[in-house]
């Protein structure tokens, strides 16, 4: 099972070129497949149900059945859509431990860039009225690399509010051109890197914030950039009745030390902010890239994610729909053909075990988050806690 949630089921399969027939309920489609790795997306379905959904390739002997139940819904209307996607690497050419791992498909365009083309189209048809890049957009933040990106948005994501932030990889010492103005290349907002402020937009009941984590030519991240400016931002949106969505590419550390590879932002400067910004604004959820999992944990009071690469296995973008109560989160694997043959391929990086601890479980990647009700505080007492 790749994906559900509170109306749709998203299954991903692999089968011999022909006609497939998907069965959910009383739902039946036919699918002309063109052979290999696949997903199909079951809608029309009810929150909370539970679905048997079988998939035949000819005889019923070649059949298979899973079963799903689907999320159940946030409280409240649904009152806007927002997508991320992060660690294309868009300019890297091999992949793995050893970086032994190449794109032997043939195809004109390099896997990575095959990849960002899916997510980007795929996130906005499912509705994202804002696209937030959350770094590792490019592999050596070269101009050409930048304009590349840039191309797919204009081509892919017409209509829809874009933020960006930079990666590790976006800051290296070979870059040929600075973050701010790649990310304007691309067609992000880009101001607030130089002035030192967050980029951010206001939809109905949420206000998304894409702060830059990044420590010049270091892998590691922190928060001390753009710190008091999320806190402000939280309060400000408290106030006007939206909830936050940070987006940050480093994720927060677990623990004191370190357990996982690549650094995150350093346990103690994470567990203070997290408390400072749930006292800012309740209504919060954090969601990170870098580490190209995906995973779901606390940290302190505040909800947070981890969300995977784009251009490795499990090759996905994650979508937020926001509600009145509460916000649900749904991470789609990438499901255009010319991609999934490589995804697939890169499961087998670190000898097989990324199959394994990428993806992490169901209930990491997609959920459903009720808002907590406690009272804010101003933004003075959250700066001094």
């Amino acid at each position: 099972m790749a994906a559900v949630e509170d109306t749709t089921v998203q299954v991903t399969f692999e089968a011999p070129p022909g006609v497939l027939q998907v069965r959910a309920g009383r739902q039946s489609q036919l699918i002309e497949h063109g052979g290999g790795p696949g997903s199909v997306v079951i809608e029309d379905l009810a929150p909370r149900e539970r679905v048997l959904i079988e998939l035949r390739h000819g005889r019923a002997a070649n059949s298979r059945q899973v079963a799903a139940r689907t999320l159940a819904s946030p409280p409240g209307a649904q009152l806007s859509r927002v997508a991320t996607i992060s660690d294309l690497h868009l300019g890297s050419r091999v992949h793995g431990l050893a970086k032994t791992m190449m794109d032997r498909s043939g195809l004109a365009d390099p896997a990575p860039l095959r990849c960002a083309r899916g997510a980007i189209g795929e996130s906005t048809a499912w509705g994202a009225q804002v696209l937030v890049g959350k770094g590792d957009l490019t592999q050596n933040g070269w101009a050409t690399e930048w304009h590349q990106l840039g191309g797919l948005l204009d081509r892919y994501a017409k209509g829809v509010v874009r933020l960006g932030l930079p990666g590790n990889h976006d800051t290296p010492r070979r870059r040929n051109i600075e973050p701010a103005a790649g990310l304007g290349r691309a067609g992000f907002p880009s101001a607030g890197l130089t002035s030192g402020e967050p980029e951010w937009h206001d939809l109905d009941g949420v206000r998304v914030v894409a702060a830059d984590s990044t420590v010049e030519h270091e892998a590691w991240g922190t928060l001390s950039r753009h710190h008091d400016a999320v806190l402000d931002l939280a309060v400000d949106a408290a106030r006007s009745g939206r909830a936050v969505l940070l987006c940050l590419h480093h994720p927060l550390e677990r623990a004191p030390v370190q357990l996982q590879y690549p650094r995150g932002v350093p346990w103690a400067e994470g567990r203070r902010f997290a408390r400072r910004l749930a006292q800012a604004n309740p209504r919060c959820l954090i969601t990170a890239g870098h580490t190209h999992r995906n995973r779901r944990r606390r940290v302190g009071p505040v909800l947070h994610t981890e969300v995977a690469s784009t251009k490795d296995w499990p090759g996905v973008w994650a979508g937020y729909a926001v509600h009145e109560g509460g916000i649900r989160q749904v991470v789609r694997r990438i499901a255009a053909a010319d991609a999934m043959g490589w995804i697939d391929y890169t499961r087998w990086a670190a000898g097989g075990l990324w199959w394994f601890y990428s993806p992490g479980r169901l209930s990491d990647r997609c959920f459903t988050y009720r808002w907590p009700t406690r009272s804010t505080r101003s933004t003075r007492s959250t700066r001094s806690t």
